[in-house]
């Protein structure tokens, strides 16, 4: 086993002062391929974009980790990981295992020598407008594989991914991945993650899939990855949480045009918010999803629009074309 002394890798551990960073730390020191510094940017340097470039530029290694503090890393993952950097290699990946939606990515290891020649850029995707950037450089992003694991589900894992998925945690998570979605046009990636989470066996999965419909409506293309911090959106739907009555049936879309089936289910979003039957609303969003087809989609995503605004007065009459863009060819 190489020593710290001999490794041509490092680690940068990004944190915004959670109490999981020493035990992100505990899984760095305990890799195979030891790294030769970790390197600590905390949260006085924010947002996303602004603290690893500052990592990066500390880094005196050819290779570097980004280790988040929520991260609990395999003892090999920089071992296999490292494997995987060959000649025109840029950036080799790993996914995580994940309690909120079963496999997400990634943990990255980076060549050094990309963040000189284009550092991760001031955008709501800091992360892939960085992938592309290198990649116009000539550089690839490699996926990292491996099999050893407990079930086929969790293959090519390198560790896990452990934040405190609290309610307020998974809204403004997936709020900000509407607005990413959004800013790339990113149609499959919005529907993929609706549907995993419709599946998540998670109490407040749901609470996602509102904050997702509603990070479509943002217009926000700068970098905001930072602290969580409360949403007056999530604060007004909090007290759907609550309830533990029994659900109501669920009901089926029906066959409207598209932007009809919006209008009624965000209508019926703004009744289960004023109602105060969350139980309800999961068991509805639930069905919908189940059923896959393209009018279900959009009827849930009318139900989670309704669900965040409220009020039928705070509603734009262009909403529609906003999920038409998303949804429909």
């Amino acid at each position: 086993m190489p020593s710290a002394s001999h490794s041509d890798v490092s680690a940068v551990v990004l944190t915004v002062g959670e109490d999981s960073t020493e035990r992100a730390v505990a899984a760095v020191r305990g890799q195979t391929l030891p790294p030769a510094e970790i390197i600590r940017v905390d949260e006085h340097v924010s947002p996303f974009h602004r603290a690893l470039n500052h990592g990066a530029a500390r880094v005196k290694t050819e290779y570097f980790v980004q280790v988040d503090a929520d991260m609990v890393l395999d003892p090999d993952c920089f071992a296999v990981l490292r494997e995987a950097m060959g000649d025109e290699i840029g950036i080799a990946a790993g996914a995580l295992r994940d309690s909120l939606m079963g496999k997400v990515c990634c943990v990255k290891m980076f060549r050094t020598r990309c963040f000189r020649e284009f550092p991760a850029p001031d955008s709501i995707a800091p992360d892939t407008d960085f992938v592309a950037g290198i990649r116009n450089n000539g550089w690839k992003l490699i996926h990292a594989l491996r099999y050893r694991c407990d079930s086929p589900a969790h293959w090519h894992t390198l560790g896990s991914h452990e934040p405190d998925y609290t309610p307020e945690y998974i809204y403004s998570k997936f709020l900000m991945a509407g607005s990413r979605v959004r800013y790339r046009n990113d149609s499959s990636s919005f529907v993929r993650l609706m549907r995993r989470l419709g599946r998540s066996e998670h109490s407040a999965a749901w609470i996602g899939q509102v904050a997702l419909v509603e990070g479509l409506f943002r217009a926000v293309t700068r970098d905001m990855l930072g602290p969580i911090r409360e949403t007056g959106r999530f604060a007004a739907l909090s007290h759907l949480l609550d309830d533990d009555g029994e659900p109501g049936p669920a009901r089926e879309p029906s066959a409207a045009p598209p932007d009809e089936v919006f209008e009624a289910w965000r209508r019926e979003g703004v009744r289960f918010r004023a109602s105060g039957a969350g139980r309800s609303v999961r068991h509805q969003l639930a069905a919908l999803l189940h059923r896959g087809d393209l009018t279900s989609l959009v009827a849930a995503a009318g139900l989670c629009r309704g669900l965040a605004s409220g009020e039928e007065s705070n509603v734009k009459e262009d909403d529609f074309a906003v999920i038409r863009e998303m949804l429909l060819p």
